[in-house]
């Protein structure tokens, strides 16, 4: 810092050297929630973008089997296999085991988004913390650098002041008092 620096400006303005901080916090926060905040905007969209990747587990291709084997077997022994009511009592079968079967690989995708969820938020939240910090230690330094400043002027008027009053005697004394008293409360 040159002497001309240090004794009349090169002061910054403290929110100016926070502000790189605060903007980051901001972005953090975006890329933490922003992905979910944009499921609420079409729930269903989103849904039937999920339902795309279903696939029918294992699991149910075996219920589904032993259920139809066994409505067959009780329909067979009523004398009603082939009917409409053993086709339609079949349809039901499957559609309530695959209803069950997509429930539980929704439940499944869900956790594992909440699981996601609950760390990019947390990390999100985490950051933005830590840029907040930085923003505020970073507007404590400027101020602090700029008091400094402040401090050090005052101090050398003051000198030029007790020297004034050397050369000239009180009525020099009281004119870099002055000076310097006005110059501080410029400064404040």
């Amino acid at each position: 810092m040159s002497l001309w620096d240090a004794l009349f400006g090169n002061q910054k303005n403290p929110a100016d050297a926070a502000m790189p901080y605060l903007d980051k916090a901001g972005n953090a926060l975006h890329q933490g929630y922003d992905k979910y905040a944009a499921i609420g905007d079409d729930p269903a969209a989103y849904l039937e973008k999920l339902m795309q990747a279903y696939k029918p587990s294992r699991s149910y291709g075996l219920r589904n089997e032993e259920a139809q084997r066994a409505a067959g077997n009780a329909a067979a022994a009523g004398g009603m296999r082939g009917s409409p009511n053993n086709s339609l009592n079949s349809a039901r079968i499957a559609d309530s085991l695959l209803g069950e079967d997509m429930q539980q690989w929704l439940g499944n995708v869900f956790g594992q988004q909440k699981l996601g969820y609950d760390a990019s938020t947390g990390l999100a939240g985490n950051l933005a913390n830590l840029y907040g910090q930085q923003g505020q230690y970073s507007f404590q330094g400027q101020r602090e650098q700029n008091a400094g400043q402040n401090d050090f002027l005052k101090g050398l008027l003051g000198l030029a002041g007790g020297i004034g009053g050397t050369i000239f005697g009180p009525a020099g004394s009281a004119i870099g008092s002055a000076l310097g008293t006005q110059v501080g409360n410029w400064l404040k």
